[in-house]
């Protein structure tokens, strides 16, 4: 059975959003892309079996994945400390949504949130930006920020 999971990043990770996808006994990863519309590039190099694979399950929806890695330090001008360590990375699996929405009835809902206790509403297509950054956009021929 094939499932996808989501890497859970941590607050010291600067890299790209990462998907894995189990399929039987083998893990492929793919990097998240921004381009006109989001992506996924599969990495050919880096598949490998989960039966290989140090792993434990947390709960049904979440598996961490311990990795053997290296950690250099670089004290002061060319000095260096290299040590051996254990990196583990959590995934939470993606489960298909379900609902009864029509996909028009989706794209017209409306979301209300508190950010920094000021009240923002957000709208699928409904630009984002605010009037200056809209009316600069207009003027660069460019399109403005949207959830679609």
């Amino acid at each position: 059975m094939r499932e996808n999971w989501l890497f859970i990043k941590t607050p010291d990770h600067y890299g790209k959003s990462e998907i894995i996808q189990i399929d039987e006994d083998i893990i492929y990863y793919f990097v998240v892309e921004k381009t006109d519309k989001i992506g996924l590039i599969k990495n050919e190099n880096r598949n490998e079996n989960l039966s290989e694979t140090e792993h434990k399950y947390i709960n049904q929806n979440r598996i961490r994945l311990f990795k053997k890695g290296k950690i250099y330090k670089v004290l002061i001008d060319e000095k260096s400390v290299t040590e051996d360590c254990v990196f583990e990375n959590d995934y939470e699996k993606l489960n298909a949504t379900e609902t009864e929405l029509t996909e028009s009835e989706i794209q017209n809902l409306k979301f209300e949130f508190n950010w920094n206790g000021e009240k923002k509403n957000i709208r699928f297509n409904e630009v984002l930006d605010s009037p200056v950054m809209q009316e600069i956009n207009k003027r660069v021929n460019k399109e403005g920020s949207r959830i679609t």
